[in-house]
């Protein structure tokens, strides 16, 4: 039997990010800093059908004293207990997606389990599919990375990979924000940072070991594994250790923890470990719906921007002019709905699917 930390049943529906059913993001609406914590509430996604709860990633921000390799991700993956093999992975879970163990925010796309390994199945990435969007097909992700204050801008990523069947090619590649003018601000490749793993078999495991380098717009990067397009069988990841290289006085928010909130739409995050060279920096709130007949997670939201601690919460003030035929619903700041803009903060969800606080 296979232990899993977070998994999720198969879905009618596939997730992508130009065209898919993606749950309300929650607004961030309070936030408490003290000596020794911080309190931060949201609204409440709500629905009489469902059973929502929600995922808070939070980040710590560590400065270099010296030259030094942070870890991001080390991970053998020896707490997947499975009957499947490197030949014949185990049949009948049905997952979408699940997270990697003591990784906070790293997501596995349409997994598939081996004893002691995880791999996602290329098969996914099928003709039709929008496989350059970063959310499409099958795929191992980070959660957002700040690259801006990193020198180098430089992500080593080391990891064995085999496939299950045959003709299957795995990618590794970096992904960032991209805002250039003219542009649909998109996750997008970086160029050049393409790295095709071929000559995979499926009677041993292929090293493999890829510096990856970000853009300009590395303020909001992604890790991906993924493959090119469809392949013909799972391919499989193990001994997956991902590092930046730091420079004396460089930065950076690095995902520390990850906290589920199965009731309420708050919670107070303990910062007491502060220390000059590691504090409490950011966090970020998503929702995941549980469905109550089974207990299964089935669909989650894309994660709020991500919130420096401290910093005040983002309210727009706006007419209701501005937003004509583009607002679907308007919410009071506790919830409630309301049939138009009031005084004050409201929260609306927007034709688009995005969530917005809007001062009145």
């Amino acid at each position: 039997m296979k232990k899993l930390l977070l998994s999720a049943a198969l879905l009618a529906a596939t997730f992508t990010s130009a065209n898919a059913e993606w749950l309300q993001i929650p607004v961030i609406t309070g936030e408490q800093v003290n000596k020794d914590n911080v309190m931060i509430t949201w609204t409440p996604v709500t629905d009489p059908d469902c059973t929502y709860i929600y995922e808070v990633l939070v980040y710590k921000m560590h400065k270099a004293n010296a030259d030094e390799y942070i870890t991001l991700l080390d991970e053998n993956f020896d707490y997947i207990e499975s009957t499947g093999t490197m030949q014949d992975y185990e049949h009948g879970k049905g997952y979408v997606w699940d997270e990697i163990k003591n990784a906070p925010g790293w997501t596995v796309k349409s997994p598939t389990y081996m004893n002691g390994a995880i791999g996602y199945d290329a098969w996914m990435n099928y003709a039709g599919n929008d496989n350059d969007d970063i959310f499409a097909g099958a795929y191992i992700l980070s959660p957002q990375l700040d690259l801006s204050n990193v020198t180098s801008r430089n992500v080593r990523v080391e990891c064995k990979m085999a496939q299950m069947g045959h003709s299957s090619t795995g990618v590794i590649t970096i992904y960032t924000w991209s805002q250039d003018l003219g542009m649909q601000p998109d996750y997008s490749i970086v160029g050049g940072q393409l790295n095709m793993i071929s000559d995979l078999t499926n009677t041993g495991w292929k090293d493999v070991d890829v510096m990856l380098h970000g853009d300009k717009w590395c303020s909001n990067s992604r890790i991906s594994i993924t493959s090119p397009a469809q392949c013909y069988s799972p391919i499989w990841v193990d001994d997956l250790k991902v590092t930046v290289g730091l420079a004396k006085g460089d930065k950076m928010p690095i995902p520390a923890q990850q906290f589920t909130v199965t009731d309420g739409n708050s919670i107070t995050i303990d910062t007491s470990d502060n220390t000059d060279n590691d504090s409490y920096y950011a966090y970020q709130v998503r929702t995941v719906y549980m469905d109550p007949s089974d207990g299964a997670f089935r669909a989650y939201s894309q994660y709020t921007d991500m919130k420096l601690i401290g910093e005040p919460l983002s309210v727009k003030s706006v007419t209701d002019n501005s937003y004509a035929g583009v607002i679907k619903e308007t919410y009071s700041i506790n919830g409630t709905k309301t049939s138009q803009l009031n005084k004050g903060v409201n929260i609306v969800k927007m034709a688009d699917g995005s969530v917005r606080k809007i001062m009145k």
